[in-house]
């Protein structure tokens, strides 16, 4: 299976293809304000340095957030329209989710965390990278230690560049590239995986995560999708 991953949720644009267990192709932007701009140009890129023909796809994976609300938009609008335009399945991920199970040592706890700018990290807890413990969800920094006192004395870690700013309490913090941001790779491994035990996700109702109300507009050609 040839899976298309995608995820801007943050101000990293990660596209990567994904075949056979491998990250085949990977493209990714630094310009968080040119999301909306760049991202089919690195899909282009990825698709061009596997010598993949555009109709080979079978999957789109997306990132779905939380994160940037302009960023997420873009993301989830550019993924729909591939999928519509070469009649393909699209699988939704979680940006979160895709960070801890990026992590690739053994933990009882992984707890991802993106910054939600204002003075808040929105933040999720999983069991070995797996199944939900807390959240998704926002808090402000402030509050960050005390929700993750529930896991003194486990072999715990936060991941996400955000988390070395953050107290973090009783858990360790962990940096790495591969868990500082979400990974467009481990999203399409996710969303193979997803796709054989559960079939596609709803084009209808694949919706980005906010968690908060956004309190800007998307730009004007967000919502207006892509194709290749």
């Amino acid at each position: 299976m040839r899976v298309l991953g995608i995820d801007t949720a943050t101000r990293q644009a990660s596209v990567a293809l994904w075949e056979n267990g491998v990250a085949v192709a990977r493209a990714r932007a630094d310009q968080p304000k040119q999301h909306a701009e760049r991202l089919l140009s690195l899909v282009q890129e990825a698709i061009a340095s596997a010598g993949w023909p555009k109709g080979s796809l079978d999957l789109v994976a997306c990132g779905t957030g939380p994160g940037s609300f302009t960023g997420v938009r873009v993301g989830i609008a550019t993924a729909k329209g591939i999928s519509l335009g070469l009649a393909r399945p699209i699988v939704a991920v979680g940006s979160l989710e895709a960070m801890a199970r990026s992590f690739r040592w053994d933990a009882e706890v992984l707890v991802a965390m993106i910054d939600a700018k204002k003075g808040e990290v929105f933040l999720a807890a999983y069991d070995r990278g797996e199944t939900p413990l807390l959240g998704p969800t926002h808090l402000p920094a402030g509050r960050v230690a005390a929700e993750l006192l529930r896991f003194a004395g486990k072999k715990a870690f936060a991941l996400g560049e955000i988390a070395a700013d953050v107290d973090v309490g009783p858990i360790a913090v962990h940096r790495d590239p591969a868990t500082d941001l979400p990974d467009a790779a481990t999203i399409a491994r996710i969303g193979a995986e997803r796709f054989s035990a559960r079939g596609a996700s709803s084009l209808h109702d694949l919706e980005p995560a906010y968690l908060r109300p956004p309190d800007i507009t998307s730009p004007r050609n967000a919502g207006h999708g892509g194709s290749l």
